[in-house]
Parts: C-alpha cells; structure tokens; sequence
C-alpha cells in the first residue's frame, strides 16, 4: 500500500456508500469513485467512528476488515483498465497523425515507461489525470479536424471527465482560448477572403464555449446536490473545511459566498479553493540534498530530467529537432502537442506544492506521439535515423526491464541509477512505502527476528509480519555520541533525507553519511550496526587479565563473569562516594543488554547507596561485548547524607531492564547460588 491509496480508496467507498465526500473534499471525486467501485462487490465494513484521517485509514483495512491486500487489489483494477485506455489513446492519436508504425512505436514506448508503469497500478488519481487529459486534448484536436455533433459532444465531455480527476485540468483552458486562432490560421492556408474567416472564428469560439460548457455540466452531474439524503454535503464536508482551515481563513470574501450559495458546483469551487489555499501554504519537498515549503521553479524539470530514460530524452530531442527542420510542418499538430504539456510544465513551476514527478505524468503522452513521428521520418534518405532509433529503443527498453517491478523508483543514468535516487529526490518520487513486503522478505532471508524501524507509510508493518520497534531518541543519541550499540535499522528513504520531520530534519543525519548494507526496492535503506565487529576492526577489544586489588570467580548465567573488583577506600563519610572499579569477561556473545546494579546496603537489606547504569556508564552495552574479552567497569557510588554510621555490604549484579530479572549466579557445580554477588563489607563514618 503506498502512502495516498488508502485516503483515494477510503474517500470513494464512503462516497460511494453514504454519499459523504469530506475525507478528501479538496479533490474533484471522480478517479476515487472508479477505483472504489469494484469494493461495492467485496462489501466491506465502514469503521463507526472517526477521530482523524489515519486512524479512519486503520480502522478501515487493518481492524474492521481483514483483507487489506484484497481490497487493494481489486481497487487497483481500474487504474490498470484507465492505463490500457490511455495507451490505445497514444497509439490511434499518433497514428493518425504519422501512420501505423509511428503508432506502434509510441505505444511501445508508452508500454515500457517506468513512470507510467509505476502509477498504472495504483488507485490514486495520478494516472487517471493524465488519461483523461490527454483523452480531451485528442478529443479536441480530433473535433478539430473533423468538426461533427459527436466530435463535439465527446470533446466536452471528455474535458468534464478530466475537470472531475484533477483541478489540474484548468491548467489546459488556455489551450482552448487560443484554439480557435490556431484553426483560423490553419484554415488561412487556402486562401478564403476575409468575411469567411472572420465568419469560421466566430464559429469556433462558439464551439469552444459550447465545449467547456459541456465540461462544466459534468461537474455540475458529478456534484448531485439534488439527490439528498444520501448526498450529505453540509452536514460532512462543511465540518471538514472547518477543520482544515481556521475560521479566520474561511470568512475571507470568496469563501463566504461560496459557503453562503445553495446552487450546484458549489462543492467543486470549494475544493478548488482549498487547493488555492495549500498553494498559498505551501509543501514541504526535497530535492537535491534541500527542503524547501514553497520549492523550486525548476523542480519538475529537475524531476523528469533524472527520472525519465536518457534514451527518451535523447529521442523526444531528436524528433523535435527533425521536425522544426520539416518544410511543410503541421502548426495544428505542433500545437496540441507541445501546446498542453508546456501550459502544464509552465504551470507546476509557479506552484510551491512540488510532491513529485506525479504531477507531470500528462506530459509523458504527448512525449511519446512526438516522438513516434521518427518512425515516419525514417526512409532511404535516412538510414542513419533507422540505427540511431534502433540503438536507443534497446537502451530504453533495457532500461526498463532492469528496474522491474521497482518501477517507483526508477533512476535513470545521470543520478547513477536508483540506487542513488535519495540523494536527489524522495516522497512519491522514490518513497511511498511500497516495500514492507520486500522488507519482510529481507529480515526473513538474513534471520533477523526484530528490526528498528523509521516507516514512511499508510501500511501497517505488523500486518506483513514484521517484528519492530520504532527507532528512539536514545538509540540515535547512542550513535550520534560514539557509544556502542547493535541492531538492524530500517529507515525509510523519505525520513532518512528529514522530510516531514520539521522539528528534527537531521534526525537520521548519523546514517545519510554511511553506506547501507541493503536498499529494499531502493526505498527503505537498512543498516545492520553490529559493534562487535566494529570495535574488534578498531582494536579496542582487551583479552589480557589487569592486575586486580581483589580477585573473584564469579558467573552470573553463564553469560558473564566477574573476575573482581577495586574498591578506592574501606571507610567513607555519609554523603561521599564509594569508587567501585568491577572486572568483567564475557563468557558468550549476548542479544540482551543489561543492566549493572550497585548497592550499598545496611543490615536490614535497605538502600543506603545506589547507582545502577549499563557497563561504562551506557558507553558499552553488553549486547556489544566480544565472547572473552575483559572489561573493566568504574561506579562512583552515592552514599545517602542521613546513612547512620556503621558497616555496610556493597551488592552488585546484572538484570534486564525491561522485566528487572537479574542473572543468576552459578556455582562450580551448576547449580543456582544467588541474584546477586556480595563484595566485602565497608565502614561509613
């Protein structure tokens, strides 16, 4: 499950069911509504109550249901259904244009895109945006040429489709405006006197208007205000609003009149306004080693620059190029094709909110039509094309198989490929918590019972299986002062860079500078710290017995031994210290971390003195001891100021911190003698 499905999936099922629309509100419905649709089959149960967005999400597939895998598999359907649309798309809009072999070549090139691969099997709304765009761009360009009722009806309602996935769609009215000029210009060509093409753009603007007019009344059939009860908008999507946005905020002069209209659309104008609101606040995005609320102009370039094949790259410059060389050029063609993915390209770098090359998947279509046009320029003029094409068409197809199936987290070769990729870019980009199966799958192959772990992601790890613990403060505390320590941490390529961590962004700073021992699917990076090897590689180990003051023979549990101990003086005043230096050797290589207790005790066994802490003093934990080596362990006990003169015992041990059980102590024989060793008695004046 990656990290926006299950809010998409969750927020079409409940609209679907209760008519309640206010989990995402700030989205148009309809990609949602499609992905959810097969859920009305399997029938699952709506969580009874809600607290916030996450714990609906939980409830939903972890707690109410317990197929989440299921679920998601079958929502996912339509994305795959909407993707072969949108390739049958590519293909008969390029082959009308340059033939039936250029049409073939794009969707070859359509069919091995990993940016597409990657979104087609997704129930989010990415995908759907760019079929549904792309279908209105061609239903236009296809009226335009061959002006009919039908082609005019399916261009409007095409456009409606594509307002209903995304707001993103506005980006395109520009296009239509400047349509009707393009045509006329197109239509110039022959000649006609001044009155006839005053005349022919006269009529296109009307049928430019009678197409948006049409797109407008699919948002108006999407929004059915007039089917209440079931369609509840003010009494679930007003909250929400208030919610999301301070009332101070929501009093502003265009949300009162929308707020205060009871006609249709108003729910449509005010999910664009909540858009228009997260613009304004900005979106924390990474890129380039940076995090920045409000990014980059030259984001999204940035982002399809390194994450789209170099063989495409090099092909898309190549057809341009030959095509701006053409003689008889086509401005109509040109123009829907170049037209739209620059609007949009233009329009996401005026945009604070950058949260991946996602939002630039409309482009790649018109991308590869374009270059689909090399298959016609091809000839015996050309030969060298027919190479150059066939080389690079290997290249990008082998560029794409090698990724299989981490097609997320496709890298292309100016970045080193994906193993590189969070240096540069994470999020949806790379990181959408996609791996935990992989992840599952690794701690099972290397026999790794427990892992640490820091997830990027909606799933829940313990449904995969997966024993952890979320990595602490004090793990983190541990490595960042040089302090000893073990495990195998799991940390997610998205919190490893600090994005979304605003209070800490170099929380996991200690492992961006190391080389992780694996990168599942490229987006959870483990590092498997072991100590043991790492203080043996530096020389820090001592097997040679010290000279100690009082030698013992002490094993407690067969795991450690203690081989004595110093003490700094017999006679201490109340108040002072006792300096405790313990001898330990390591009789075996332990998971456990223990702790060391002190106490200075008085005749009735109570606490007079204590300092219990983990052996130098928390600078080396037991699970980091090398089998046989030899430790020596400095207390400086307190001794309480209103201890009564007199003598007293010193007690020492080792227990688990978690349950407080001491080990044992063993005699020569096996057999269990105490939980404690006691030490000589002192004096306390």
């Amino acid at each position: 499950m990656t990290f926006d499905e299950p809010i998409h999936l969750l927020a079409g099922y409940t609209y679907l069911k209760t008519g309640d629309f206010s989990l995402i509100w700030q989205h148009p419905p309809l990609t949602e509504v499609i992905c959810a649709t097969p859920l009305l089959l399997l029938q699952p149960k709506l969580p009874s109550h809600y607290e916030n967005d996450r714990s609906y999400q939980y409830d939903f597939f972890y707690e109410d249901n317990d197929n989440s895998d299921q679920l998601l598999f079958w929502a996912r359907i339509p994305t795959v259904l909407l993707s072969l649309l949108l390739g049958l798309t590519v293909f008969r809009w390029t082959s009308e244009i340059y033939g039936i072999e250029a049409g073939l070549f794009s969707l070859f090139l359509y069919a091995f895109s990993p940016n597409i691969l990657a979104h087609s099997r997704l129930a989010t709304n990415d995908l759907g945006l760019a079929c549904f765009m792309f279908l209105a761009c061609y239903r236009l360009w296809k009226f335009g040429s061959h002006p009919s009722v039908s082609n005019l009806l399916l261009a409007g309602l095409t456009l409606g489709l594509a307002f209903i996935s995304k707001f993103t769609t506005f980006f395109l009215l520009p296009m239509y405006m400047v349509f009707p000029f393009v045509q006329l210009l197109q239509f110039r060509k022959k000649a006609h006197p001044p009155a006839v093409l005053f005349k022919r753009g006269v009529t296109m603007m009307l049928y430019v208007v009678l197409i948006v007019g049409l797109g407008l009344l699919v948002i108006l059939i999407a929004y059915p205000f007039y089917l209440k009860p079931w369609y509840r908008f003010d009494e679930t999507i007003l909250p929400a609003i208030q919610r999301y946005f301070p009332k101070s905020e929501i009093k502003e002069w265009a949300w009162h009149h929308v707020l205060s209209f009871r006609g249709p659309g108003r729910e449509y104008v005010l999910g664009l306004l909540g858009q228009l609101e997260h613009s304004k606040r900005g979106h924390d995005a990474f890129l380039w080693g940076k995090i920045s609320s409000h990014g980059w102009w030259y984001y999204y370039l940035a982002a399809l620059a390194i994450k789209t094949p170099v063989a495409m790259q090099i092909m898309l410059l190549l057809a341009i190029c030959i095509s701006l060389l053409q003689k008889r050029a086509s401005l109509y063609n040109h123009f829907f094709l170049l037209a739209p993915p620059l609007l949009l390209l233009i329009a996401l770098s005026m945009t604070p909110v950058q949260l991946g090359v996602r939002y630039a998947l409309p482009v790649l279509p018109f991308a590869f039509v374009i270059i689909g046009s090399l298959a016609q320029r091809i000839n015996l003029k050309r030969r060298w094309l027919l190479g150059v094409v066939a080389v690079l068409a290997i290249w990008y197809f082998a560029s794409s198989i090698r990724i299989y199936p981490h097609y997320l987290a496709y890298f292309n070769e100016y970045v080193g490929g994906p193993s590189n990729g969070y240096k540069y870019l994470v999020d949806s980009n790379l990181d959408w918590g996609q791996d935990l199966k992989g992840l599952k799958e690794y701690l099972g192959r290397r026999g790794i019972e427990e892992v640490k772990l820091a997830y990027f992601g909606t799933a829940a790890p313990e449904y995969y299986g997966i024993s952890y613990k979320r990595i602490s403060d004090q793990d983190l505390t541990a490595l960042r002062e040089g302090r000893f320590t073990r495990g195998v941490f799991a940390i997610s390529a998205t919190f490893l860079q600090g994005l979304y961590l605003p209070d800490d962004r170099d929380r996991y700073k200690w492992f961006r500078d190391r080389t992780p021992a694996a990168q599942i699917g490229y987006s959870i990076l483990v590092y498997e710290i072991d100590c043991r090897k790492e203080r043996t590689d530096k020389g820090v180990v001592s097997f040679t017995p010290p000279a100690i003051q009082r030698p013992l023979d002490a094993n407690l549990d067969n795991q450690v031994k203690l081989l004595g101990y110093d003490l700094g003086a017999t006679s201490v005043r109340a108040g002072g210290a006792v300096h405790l230096t313990l001898y330990w050797q390591a009789l075996a290589e332990m998971d456990e971390s223990y702790t060391v207790f002190t106490h200075l005790l008085d005749k009735g066994n109570l606490i007079r003195g204590q300092k219990d802490s983990l052996p130098l003093n928390g600078a080396l934990p037991t699970s980091c001891w090398v089998r046989d080596e030899i430790i020596v362990d400095r207390y400086d006990i307190p001794i309480q100021p209103d201890t009564p003169p007199g003598p007293y015992a010193i007690e020492i041990g080792m227990y688990q911190s978690e349950t407080g059980q001491r080990l044992v102590v063993i005699g020569q024989e096996g057999q269990t003698m105490d939980n404690r060793v006691l030490l000589e008695e002192m004096t306390v004046q």
